[in-house]
């Protein structure tokens, strides 16, 4: 490290003003030589609005212009879908003063179900008019309708070393063939370069190192 100026901090020290200031982050708490994040300070300098910041400021604020607002609707059945928009075109005409921003940002919250559909457009003509279609079952070009698919597969995360708790895939073990399968071919790969058993470590045996070992817990909570 001393090739490149840096050094692990062991006490508080001042910030050094002569150059860019940058700092190494590790994600295992105070001290360490592992860097997981890089910071570095920056000269200050204005930043104009963006073009999006005045899109918004400009057009979907006043519910005109050239930015597209998405409103999205979905029900449980593709005649509760058809409700919905239809009581959302009521309710939009009947309230000329909303905003077509404020609208689209109050459907995004709701429950989705699985017969959905969005109406885009750049201003409430358009939105109420891809509404309307739906309703009468001819969607616009602006209006697309679907059934949602199922979820995805379940898949298993191995958020690393720090997560780790005494009988921590015991269940999965004892209930779950394909689980202990791949721990058992786990074990066996492990055993070339460890002295104790993955199994006997994850169901707490008496012979079996703790979870307080580093080099026990890393390859626990990894593989």
């Amino acid at each position: 490290m001393d090739a490149f100026g840096i050094r692990v901090s062991k006490v508080s020290t001042a910030w050094d003003d002569s150059a860019p200031r940058i700092a190494g982050v590790s994600s295992f708490g105070m001290g360490g030589a592992n860097c997981h994040v890089v910071l570095s300070s920056v000269d200050e300098c204005e930043v104009e609005d963006s073009v999006t910041d005045r899109a918004l400021s400009d057009g979907v604020s006043a519910g005109v212009g050239s930015s597209v607002v998405p409103w999205v609707l979905s029900g449980k059945s593709a005649e509760g879908l058809v409700g919905q928009a239809d009581r959302l075109l009521r309710y939009v005409r009947e309230r000329p003063e909303l905003d077509v921003s404020d609208v689209g940002f109050s459907l995004a919250g709701r429950s989705v179900f699985e017969y959905r559909a969005v109406v885009v457009g750049g201003d409430r003509e358009e939105l109420v008019r891809g509404l309307g279609g739906l309703v009468v079952g001819e969607p616009g070009r602006n209006v697309v309708h679907g059934r949602g698919g199922g979820v995805g597969k379940t898949v298993f995360v191995f958020p690393g070393q720090g997560s780790q708790w005494l009988g921590m895939g015991v269940g999965l073990l004892d209930g779950s063939p394909v689980f202990a399968e791949h721990v058992r071919v786990c074990a066996e790969a492990l055993s070339e370069f460890v002295d104790w058993s993955l199994v006997d470590v994850l169901r707490g045996e008496a012979n079996a190192p703790g979870l307080d070992r580093v080099d026990v817990v890393s390859r626990c909570c990894l593989r």
